[in-house]
């Protein structure tokens, strides 16, 4: 697999971004179809899906930076990693249709 899939001039668009982003689309897709069939409420999926989304990722974050408690500070577990931007990119196109 290629780390890096093409870039817009600085902006790297990582494969891990891209294929993070189909999973939670995927996700909310079958999310939605499902609420839909049993509650008939499919238009819930898109606040939970988003959550969800939000929550791994801060949840992920805050697991980095207990993990390397000795070594980095608060700041670092924030910090964007090479490649990030790129995949906030492909968060933000997806998330358009949420």
């Amino acid at each position: 697999m290629r780390p890096v899939l093409f870039e817009l001039g600085p902006l790297a668009v990582n494969s891990y971004g891209v294929f993070v982003a189909l999973a939670f689309v995927a996700g909310w897709l079958v999310l939605r179809h499902e609420l839909g069939r049993r509650a008939g409420r499919g238009e819930a999926a898109g606040t939970l899906a988003l959550a969800a989304a939000l929550g791994g990722l801060l949840g992920a974050r805050a697991y980095w930076y207990v993990e390397h408690a000795g070594d980095a500070t608060l700041g670092d577990a924030f910090t964007p990693r090479p490649g990030s931007r790129g995949t906030a990119a492909c968060w933000a196109a997806p998330s358009r249709f949420l």
